[in-house]
């Protein structure tokens, strides 16, 4: 059974074991984030709401949002490695778009034009591909997908 629950300042040590592996280097900036440099940086993502992604009770993963108006932005959708493909992504982020106050009529999110299995992901969830832009990750630029599904 999937469901979300509210991520804290504890939750650091399992965010920072979900971007460890090559499969996630590639894509995330936060590849080499340690538990401590998470802490630090967990007042920024307090900003936004915060979800850990339980799998019959285990931490499987985390999902970040950001009510404005009516629009919700996803920040990350990330599983552990091992989650990838298991559906558990997909079921959660179900839970997070279903339970959007009913006012919120666009979600809105962007992906790496590299990461083709997230964009497939949010593609066969519904989203469209509405722009591209250049966004810094670490040190340099990488492209992006606008993405939005609309409710």
């Amino acid at each position: 059974m999937t469901e979300l629950r509210n991520a804290g300042i504890d939750d650091c040590d399992f965010i920072a074991s979900i971007f460890e592996g090559d499969e996630y280097e590639m894509y995330f900036a936060e590849n080499d984030t340690t538990a401590e440099e998470w802490a630090e940086r967990f007042p920024h993502f307090s900003g936004m709401e915060n979800k850990i992604i339980l799998e019959n009770g285990a931490p499987a993963g985390w999902l970040t949002m950001k009510l404005c108006g009516d629009k919700c932005d996803i920040g990350i959708i990330a599983v552990r490695r091992e989650n990838v493909g298991s559906g558990i992504g997909y079921r959660a982020f179900d839970i997070a778009i279903s339970s959007l106050p009913p006012e919120i009529k666009t979600v809105h999110l962007d992906v790496q034009k590299r990461n083709t299995h997230a964009e497939a992901f949010y593609k066969r969830y519904g989203f469209i591909t509405v722009g591209e832009e250049m966004q810094p990750v670490g040190s340099g630029e990488q492209p992006y997908w606008n993405m939005e599904y609309y409710r």
